[in-house]
C-alpha cells in the first residue's frame, strides 16, 4: 500500500527544500563533461527516484546520505545506459541520417562478422567474470571499464583514491585471472 498522494507531495517538499543541495552537488560533483549524460536529466531521474520512495512509504532516516546514494545510483545507471546505446547498432539505416554509418558498422565492415561474434563472446565472459568478483572489486573494475579514473571513482563510491586504486588493480588481476582459467587472454600477457 502507499502513502496518499498530498502527504507524499508535503514530504517531498520539505524533503526537497532542506536537502536539494546536497542532490545537486552530489549532481554536479558526479558528472563528468563528455560522458553522454544529460545533467538535468539526471537531476529528474533522482527526483523521481526520491519520490518514488517515499511512495513505497520508505522511511528515509538519514536524508542527506539517502539523497547523495541516489545521485551517485541515478548517475552510474545513466552512464551504463549511455555506454549501452553506444554500442547498440540500429535495426535499420533510416532510424540515422542517411550519410552517416555507425562505429560498429564500420568495425563489422573492417573485420567480418566471425571476429563480431567473437567480440560479442569475449563481452559475455568478461561480463560473467565480473559478476563473479567480490563486491568492492566488482564496481571498481566496472567503472575503469567504462573510462572512470581512480580519482573519480574514489569519489563516486566515497573511498580514498588509493582505495580505489589497489581495488581496481586486484580487481583486474581477479578478471584476467578468471578470463585466464577459461582460455581467454585479457589485457596483459
Amino acid at each position: 500500500m502507499s502513502a496518499p498522494r498530498d502527504a507524499i507531495e508535503r514530504r517531498f517538499a520539505e524533503l526537497m527544500d532542506t536537502y536539494e543541495h546536497v542532490l545537486r552537488r552530489a549532481l554536479a560533483r558526479s558528472v563528468p563533461p563528455d560522458r553522454g549524460v544529460d545533467p538535468e536529466d539526471l537531476e529528474q531521474e533522482a527526483r523521481i527516484r526520491i519520490w518514488n520512495a517515499l511512495a513505497r512509504e520508505k522511511e528515509i532516516r538519514e536524508p542527506a546520505s539517502f539523497f547523495y546514494r541516489v545521485a551517485i545510483t541515478a548517475t552510474l545507471d545513466a552512464y551504463r545506459r549511455a555506454v549501452s546505446r553506444k554500442h547498440q547498432m540500429p535495426s535499420s539505416r533510416s532510424e540515422r541520417e542517411p550519410d552517416t554509418v555507425s562505429t560498429a558498422e564500420v568495425h563489422l565492415r573492417e573485420s567480418g562478422p566471425e571476429q563480431h561474434i567473437d567480440h560479442g563472446r569475449m563481452l559475455r565472459a568478461v561480463h560473467h567474470a565480473l559478476g563473479r568478483l567480490a563486491e568492492n572489486r566488482r564496481r571498481a573494475v566496472a567503472l575503469h571499464l567504462q573510462g572512470f579514473t581512480s580519482a573519480e571513482i574514489g569519489e563516486l563510491l566515497e573511498w580514498t583514491e588509493p582505495k580505489a586504486r589497489n581495488l581496481v588493480y586486484r580487481g583486474l588481476a581477479d578478471l584476467r585471472q578468471r578470463l585466464a582459467a577459461e582460455g581467454i587472454r585479457y589485457g596483459r600477457s
